[in-house]
């Protein structure tokens, strides 16, 4: 039976893809070996529907999944980033903030004062002295300077304060003793005598009497006698030893250190050195303190008695200048220091302490010096240094010309 071709060309797509029954198959198949005309039309849809491979396709799906998994991955990786980053910040922020709760270390309020400090020495160790001249503060040196030279010589006097410990009246010189072991309460010498022996890092006599009482109600264990030959006349608090010290107004106990300290001084220098003396020790050392305070205020008036005379800008632009001098004198001598790494910072007063590690050098020497900076309103107002003991003079030279 012939079939007509449109009918063969309708079902052309079912045995291309090969979808048809076998009979089917066979019935198109034995069209096409006598219709040239539908076998045209069967060639031109196999070349319209192969045009595009099938491996080709396959190939660029795989790519697109490629890609897009690769961006899932970018995306998650800028999260995680992000993530670390805002971990970080909280945490600088969490440990700046107990800082500022401290007074010390890097906080909110010292960003400035630790950058104006670093760029100090930063210019000192680059060699750079006028640009580190200019971050001193020497218009508050001059305030400073003319405030002292207003004063009196009775001003150069230390603070004097009788007190009443027991049955005995004491002088305290300054501050020290009331605030660090508060006012004697009236009556009981024992007790603030018991304190001040528990406080061994005052400067106080301990009357010797006292002293017994004291060992005599302590626990063997606290305090206990002295060993070989300094049995007599030592005794023994924990790890603190107490030395007896003889003295004209009469016998006490001294803690070791202060002990060294008194044995190499004169006892007309003990009114310098203890914070709290006996009533007769202070009638008979009063005038050493007049003495020292006409010395003072004398030498204050000889080295910047011509400030007086000058005007606000004319002594910064001297200081200024001796400043650099200073600097420049040490360098000719080949001292130079290296390093400005941040090391601590702490209030003091209404301003910042800022501390950075440094190394002076000459050619034959070397030391780590640590330089303090006290910064305040964007200015080094003072700058002090932490050097070995034994430092030689070299270094005493250059700690000068940089201390201002």
């Amino acid at each position: 039976m012939k079939i007509a071709c449109e009918v063969i060309q309708d079902i052309l797509p079912l045995y291309e893809d090969e979808v048809c029954s076998e009979q089917t198959k066979e019935m198109v198949e034995e069209h096409l070996r006598e219709c040239a005309s539908c076998r045209g039309v069967s060639e031109k849809d196999k070349q319209w529907t192969f045009s595009v491979p099938e491996q080709q396709v396959d190939t660029e799906r795989e790519e697109q999944a490629v890609v897009k998994s690769f961006r899932k991955i970018r995306n998650r990786w800028r999260m995680s980033v992000l993530a670390t980053v805002l971990a970080l910040v909280v945490v600088f922020l969490g440990y700046m903030g107990v800082n500022q709760c401290r007074g010390e270390g890097i906080c909110y309020t010292n960003l400035d004062e630790i950058l104006v400090g670093w760029r100090y020495v930063h210019a000192l160790s680059k060699g750079e002295y006028e640009k580190a001249a200019s971050y001193i503060d020497f218009a508050s040196d001059y305030d400073r300077i003319t405030k002292l030279l207003q004063q009196s010589v009775e001003d150069f006097q230390p603070s004097v304060k009788e007190v009443q410990i027991g049955e005995e009246v004491w002088y305290e010189l300054g501050h020290e003793v009331e605030e660090r072991l508060g006012p004697p309460e009236e009556g009981d010498g024992l007790a603030f005598w018991g304190s001040a022996i528990f406080n061994d890092y005052i400067p106080v006599l301990i009357p010797e009497e006292c002293w017994q009482e004291i060992q005599a109600m302590l626990p063997e264990e606290l305090m206990e006698t002295g060993h070989g030959s300094y049995l007599v006349n030592h005794q023994m608090l924990g790890e603190l030893e107490y030395w007896q010290l003889e003295t004209r107004w009469g016998v006490y106990m001294v803690e070791e250190n202060l002990y060294d300290t008194l044995q190499r001084a004169t006892e007309e220098d003990y009114i310098f050195i203890l914070s709290l003396i006996p009533e007769a020790m202070y009638q008979d050392l009063k005038g050493e303190l007049e003495l020292q305070a006409q010395e003072d205020y004398d030498s204050l008036h000889a080295y910047y008695g011509e400030v007086a005379s000058m005007s606000k800008e004319a002594y910064v632009e001297q200081a200024k200048e001796r400043y650099i001098a200073g600097l420049e004198q040490e360098a000719e001598k080949g001292v130079t220091m290296e390093g400005r790494l941040f090391e601590s910072a702490y209030v003091n007063g209404d301003g910042w302490t800022i501390g950075y590690g440094a190394k002076v050098k000459k050619p034959d020497d070397e030391v780590i010096m640590h330089i303090y900076t006290s910064v305040k309103n964007g200015k080094v107002r003072s700058v002090h240094t932490a050097t070995p003991s034994d430092r030689k003079k070299w270094l005493n030279d250059y700690i000068e010309a940089v201390m201002h």
